[in-house]
């Protein structure tokens, strides 16, 4: 009824020549105490708009204009204006005190900054605590910390200014010039009062801010929370002692209370609220129920301290006098928010009694709860709840016969999760609806039943109910939001349904209407952004690129329209390449268009707005894959590290899409870099995550390798080690080997258990478990390789079988570590009969021949003649593979076993300087061969070879 009176006050107003001189800015500030800050904004829009700006309101109009957009953010509901109004409202004030900075009002616009990074901080923490992932929920009270640490110089400006203007105030000189927006008053408080007013609201909220700077940490012990409660409780008991007497101090003091509650200090904080109750209104006092608000919630802290105090009689005790003196008040919240308090202490008493005394306990509850049900407020549901649960305790079931019964149980099935419930139970609401006071409500009901809908998967149901809701007139507060969720419903099934061009249909036509009935709203934006999506799920992506290009920067949307382009230039590249190779020059510069496109979203004045924040993430995870791609790693990673802070947690959780994005390409850009560890540790949580997929895979063998090659460091530092004679060098080297090779086994096992490899994952798998003396594992990956082949049909693949013949080649390896020589050479042979030109099989003959002349010295040429063979088979390759510098050795080996064992001494020495000169110019020829391994290897049999 008061919004309705002043709706038509406002409408006078915008209709008249000129408001009456000298009421403008009283006119305004009375609008933001009845919290009309959206009508002070359509008044001062509407007289911008005319250029009709009275002359009091010429110097302050940015001052009031921001003080309308910051109280309309206090009371909207929409969150995405919020965020706008307070961008807008920020810049307001920048301007103001850039041209007025001596201006009598400053102190008024430095306590509004304050306000906004208040405001905005205390949404971001909120939000946080919200959160179900313990990194993100991290992040934003990092977020909302950094927000709030802006407020305090702000504040402490706005102290300073109020202070000296108190203390100009308090001399017998002559006043100085008053404040513009108080300028006209005829009656009321004085100046000094009004300044004084102003000084403790400034240390008031300067204290605040303290105070939600330590509820953004999670340790309770951390020293920078503690210091900034200790700020925070010394600025509160700074006003009270000096004004115990005024309202001001007597809040202070229950802040103070607050803060010594969070500090541990709970005797002191149940000391203070009892020191605050000590002014609480009497029954029938007059002005009690306009004081009773504020001390019902001290009460309701009083009586929590008691129970943590452990005093649990008393507190039942204090909250049932409370309770029964001011029972003819159930309408206040406070009292709502106690007796559900009570509740449950009657239910906590109930247990461990005998039947009859505890359903004697819960009736009373019951009874208590049954008022409170009936009564529409914040607690309202959290009381039916209580309720429902409190009579199934005793065997009572409970029907829906109000709409608020219907209500808090459908809110209870969406929170659980239970859509197709909460749908049932929103619908049986909106038939008790009849006689439902405000029609709002019913609206509210209504999104919610559309949203449970979409969240069903019944999107035909959910397009037709928020598209009636949408379009009926006049327009109802709750139709943008209906209108984007029709828009969503529909875009979905244009996109999945069975009858996609009706669907395109519904999605044009209500789009259409969206953009027309709030063109300036950010829901005629997501309209062209669902009609752009739709020309992507056409096809037509050039189309949708313009489509997008439309969005104005200043627009809530343009950071999602920007990621859409970017994401769409980047799909048409990736596209392009595997259609073909592109020119250098031409990637490079599509590269480009894609970061160009998505630093325009970040540097844009929306990204600040919380509805970005999403967009932004994604935009900055983009930039990271694209500067990857490009090879630019440090920036690459530099971006990856704060999205892996806030989306990779420990636990047990399963990732979303983008955080498994983030991890994949953080340990990509990781082991690219050579940072094995960070890599893996990465790795790990998409690991712990139980994800399972061919991507994360990829990495996870990635980093197998990557392990596999740490190894064979450290197993040439042990071979130097033991070749130094230095016994401690050698502990300590061979301690590193056993770590490094415990590392990687377990490691490769765990991946070996994994469903979703892929042949050639399997293979490198199995060969990592072979190299480390795991011929079980390895045996296994390799038979399963073979199993996987032959039952789909993949061993007539020429590629298939090549990588077949390797797999049989290493499971012969196999039986030569375990010494079954001769039937390892009996397999390979056959192998060989099939694929003579093969190099497993062939490398693989010659280490069983050399593992035979190791036994039987005759056999000494054979191998060599083996080795050879394959040595200059593989000399006329330009790229040499690791096979190569093996066989090798193998010659030089097996030509020292052949010296050995010459009967000749100078034969002997022949075919040791032979085997020398091998080693030596393959060395000179490549010096880091396959490997630090096999460098070691060499050096060592070159000294062993010396004379």
């Amino acid at each position: 009824m008061i919004r309705t009176c002043l709706s038509l006050v406002l409408l006078a107003v915008l209709t008249a020549p000129a408001f009456a001189a000298g009421r403008e800015l009283e006119f305004l500030e009375r609008l933001r105490e009845q919290g009309l800050g959206d009508m002070a904004v359509a008044h001062l829009q509407n007289l911008e708009s005319r250029s009709e700006i009275p002359s009091e309101l010429q110097e302050v109009i940015d001052l009031e204009f921001a003080r309308a957009l910051i109280a309309e953010a206090e009371t909207t509901q929409n969150v995405d204006r919020a965020s706008s109004n307070l961008v807008l409202a920020r810049e307001r004030l920048s301007r103001f005190l850039e041209q007025h900075a001596g201006h009598p009002d400053a102190g008024i616009a430095w306590r509004s900054v304050g306000q906004i990074s208040l405001s905005r901080g205390e949404r971001l923490r909120q939000r946080a605590n919200l959160q179900r992932a313990a990194g993100r929920r991290a992040t934003e009270l990092d977020q909302a910390r950094t927000e709030l640490e802006t407020a305090r110089p702000a504040f402490a400006r706005a102290i300073e200014l109020f202070g000296a203007r108190v203390a100009q105030l308090q001399d017998d000189a002559a006043p100085p010039r008053a404040p513009a927006r108080r300028a006209r008053r005829s009656s009321g408080p004085s100046e000094l009062d009004l300044a004084l007013e102003d000084w403790l609201e400034s240390r008031f909220l300067a204290a605040q801010v303290d105070y939600l700077i330590a509820m953004t940490s999670s340790d309770p012990e951390a020293p920078a929370r503690r210091e900034a409660l200790e700020r925070a409780s010394r600025g509160f008991d700074d006003i009270f002692q000096g004004y115990r007497e005024k309202n001001a101090g007597i809040l202070a003091h229950f802040w103070h209370g607050r803060a010594q509650e969070a500090l541990g200090q709970h005797r002191l904080a149940l000391d203070i609220y009892q020191e605050v109750l000590g002014n609480a209104p009497e029954l029938g006092e007059s002005g009690a129920a306009a004081r009773l608000p504020f001390f019902a919630d001290v009460k309701r802290d009083e009586v929590r301290m008691l129970q943590a105090l452990r005093k649990d009689d008393d507190a039942f005790s204090e909250a049932q006098q409370w309770l029964d003196r001011w029972q003819g008040f159930k309408q206040l919240p406070g009292y709502q928010a106690l007796a559900i308090d009570f509740s449950r202490m009657l239910e906590a008493r109930a247990a461990g009694l005998e039947k009859r005394e505890s359903e004697r306990l819960i009736g009373n509850a019951l009874t208590l709860l049954a008022e409170i049900s009936r009564i529409a407020g914040p607690h309202q549901t959290e009381a039916i709840r209580l309720r429902r649960e409190l009579s199934s305790r005793i065997g009572r079931t409970l029907e829906i016969n109000t709409f608020a019964d219907a209500v808090a149980l459908a809110e209870a099935a969406a929170d659980g999760g239970d859509w197709p419930q909460a749908v049932t139970l929103y619908q049986q609401a909106l038939s008790l609806s009849k006689d439902v006071r405000p029609p709002q409500r019913i609206d509210q009901i209504r999104f919610e039943l559309a949203r449970a809908q979409f969240s069903a998967g019944q999107l035909d149901a959910s397009f037709e109910t928020a598209s009636a809701l949408a379009r009926e007139q006049p327009p109802r507060d709750s139709g943008p939001a209906a209108a984007v969720l029709a828009i969503s419903a529909a875009l979905q099934l244009a996109a999945t349904g069975s009858d996609r061009d009706a669907a395109r249909q519904r999605l044009l036509d209500i789009a259409n209407y969206t953009q027309s009935t709030w063109p300036r709203r950010a829901e005629a934006d997501e309209a062209t952004l669902a009609l752009g999506r739709l020309q992507l799920v056409d096809g037509a992506a050039d189309d949708a690129l313009q489509t997008f290009d439309r969005l104005d920067p200043a627009s809530e949307r343009y950071p999602q329209a920007r990621l859409l382009v970017a994401q769409t230039r980047w799909r048409q590249l990736q596209l392009d390449r595997r259609a073909g190779p592109i020119d250098e020059a031409e990637l490079t510069s599509r590269r480009e268009a894609v970061l160009d496109a998505i630093r325009g979203a970040i540097e844009s004045p929306a990204a600040a707005s919380a509805s970005s924040e999403g967009a932004l993430d994604e935009l900055r995870l983009l930039m990271a894959e694209v500067l990857q791609d490009a090879g630019r790693l440090d920036e690459a990673v530099a971006l990856y590290e704060p999205l892996i802070d806030q989306m990779l947690v420990a636990g047990g959780e399963g990732l979303s899409p983008l955080a498994r994005r983030v991890a994949i390409g953080a340990a990509s850009a990781y082991l690219a870099q050579g940072d094995v560890g960070r890599a893996r540790s990465v790795a790990d949580r998409l690991a712990a995550a139980g994800e399972d997929s061919p991507a994360v895979n990829s990495v996870l063998v990635a980093i197998a390798q990557a392990l596999r090659n740490e190894w064979q460091r450290a197993a040439a530092e042990a071979l130097e080690a033991a070749a130094s004679g230095d016994e401690a060098r050698q502990t300590t080297a061979d301690e590193a080997l056993a770590a490094e090779q415990a590392a990687v086994s377990g490691y490769v096992e765990l991946l070996c258990q994994r469903e979703q490899l892929s042949l050639d994952q399997q293979v490198r798998l199995g060969d990592i478990a072979s190299e480390l003396g795991r011929g079980d594992l390895a045996r296994q990956q390799y038979e399963r390789v073979l199993e996987r082949a032959e039952s789909a049909g993949a061993a007539a693949d020429r590629r298939v079988q090549s990588a077949l013949t390797r797999v049989r080649s290493q499971l012969i390896g196999l039986l030569r570590k375990d010494r079954n020589f001769e039937q390892a050479l009996a397999e390979v042979d056959k192998l060989l009969a099939a694929n003579p030109s093969a190099l497993e099989p062939n490398v693989e003959r010659a280490r069983i021949l050399q593992a035979l002349a190791e036994q039987d010295a005759t056999r000494y040429p054979e191998a060599v003649a083996a080795w050879t063979r394959l040595r200059t088979a593989m000399s006329k390759l330009p790229r040499k593979p690791p096979e190569f510098y093996e066989a090798v050795y193998g010659s030089a080996t097996s030509l020292a076993g052949q010296a050995a064992n010459a009967s000749d001494s100078r034969a002997a020495e022949e075919l040791r300087r032979q085997a020398a000169t091998l080693l030596r110019s393959t060395l000179a020829l490549a010096p880091q061969l396959s490997g630090p391994d096999m460098v070691e290897r060499y050096r060592q049999l070159i000294d062993e070879l010396a004379p």
